[in-house]
């Protein structure tokens, strides 16, 4: 009886092992219409290439590539496929199609392993020459130049809020915000050292200290706090020197090859920072677009009031607004603001028309894409 039923196992894995074998067989088959179907893509992306470069068009199209994910993520709504997934598989699909017609170049705060450089892999994919830059400014300056086509900026967290840099260099006019990115922000501590208690001096940018500062408070109040021009510098000088720590992205443990000495350290777990886009040529409406932008109000009782009126009557939603100093006159204000819909489409457009009577000018700063939140 013994020998029967170890016969019976064996036939019983014997038929496991055939049922798999046409289940990947089935599997190899669908990989090849992929592999068939991608490079019929690749095809008609370098069709759109020539059309592109004979009518002087520039390599990236904001509003064409929100349309594909925008109907990317209708189409896996229902699927077993998580469209998470599928959002991220056609960002890199998109991305080597745009690099087959020219390498997209796009200037983020460097050096590699920064959130910009996070943010740009998740909006352009890995396909995109990625061009570090030493600050924020240097990011402002290559897409103005035209070394890069596109930049990525840092304009708010959401815990820190916003970065009034960034701010201020977009409100000298010289770039169109053509897109937005949220990614998500996890700190961790990383070193040469093998443990804390080793550290005594800890680098990160000034965002990334105030976002962890209650954790280093407890964790390391004797260290010396040292703030840099970017996590990624942060990292690249802790590798160099003993006795100092970086509070950066996990990813940058890998590329400066020093060790996670602790995880999750911000002070918020739901900690996400909203990047910009920036490039010179402005973008078309989508039908889900947002607009930033900043007004010089006239000094008067009830300015405020009137301006939020203006928006309100027509029904327009603001998400964000702040005032900053004009930096042209003592005392003198201008108000950063963000509103759903396009500029150049009712019930914005007429809204800014309106406006003219209440303010002293207003810059359209640009209008693009509206982003979904990071999970």
């Amino acid at each position: 009886m013994r020998f029967v039923a170890i016969l019976g196992r064996m036939d019983e894995k014997l038929e496991t092992a055939a049922d798999l074998a046409q289940l990947r067989d089935n599997i190899d088959r669908i990989d090849q219409t992929l592999a068939d179907l991608l490079e019929q893509r690749m095809k008609y992306a370098l069709e759109i290439g020539r059309v592109k470069l004979r009518d002087g068009l520039p390599v990236y199209h904001p509003e064409r590539e929100h349309a594909v994910m925008a109907r990317i993520r209708e189409m896996f709504r229902s699927s077993r496929f998580p469209s998470g997934s599928a959002e991220k598989i056609f960002t890199e699909i998109m991305g080597a199609c745009r690099d087959a017609q020219r390498a997209l170049r796009v200037a983020y705060l460097g050096p590699p392993a920064t959130y910009s450089h996070m943010a740009l892999e998740r909006r352009f994919g890995s396909s995109a020459l990625a061009l570090p830059q030493e600050t924020i400014a240097d990011v402002f300056t290559a897409v103005v130049s035209g070394n890069a086509d596109c930049g990525i900026v840092p304009v708010e967290n959401s815990n820190e809020g916003s970065v009034a840099y960034t701010l201020d260099l977009l409100a000298e006019g010289r770039v169109q915000v053509i897109g937005e990115v949220f990614q998500p922000v996890h700190h961790c501590l990383l070193s040469t050292q093998s443990s804390i208690e080793r550290v005594r001096r800890v680098l990160a940018h000034p965002q990334a200290l105030a976002q962890c500062r209650r954790w280093i408070s407890r964790t390391l109040p004797q260290a010396t706090i040292i703030e840099t021009s970017s996590n990624g510098k942060a990292a690249e000088i802790a590798a160099s020197e003993d006795g100092t720590a970086a509070i950066a992205a996990k990813i940058a443990a890998g590329i400066y090859r020093l060790s996670v000495l602790a995880e999750g350290i911000e002070d918020n777990p739901d900690n996400i920072t909203r990047f910009f886009v920036i490039g010179t040529t402005p973008t078309r409406p989508t039908g889900r677009d947002r607009t930033s932008l900043v007004i010089a109000v006239k000094d008067r009782p009830g300015i405020l009031h009137d301006l939020l009126q203006v928006f309100a009557r027509r029904g327009i939603n603001m998400s964000r607004i702040e005032s900053r100093p004009s930096r042209l006159k003592a005392w003198e204000y201008v108000f950063f603001v963000d509103l759903d819909g396009h500029f150049q489409v009712s019930p914005l457009a007429e809204a800014l028309a309106e406006m003219d009577a209440h303010v002293r000018s207003i810059r359209v700063l640009g209008s693009y894409p509206r982003a979904d939140a990071a999970p």
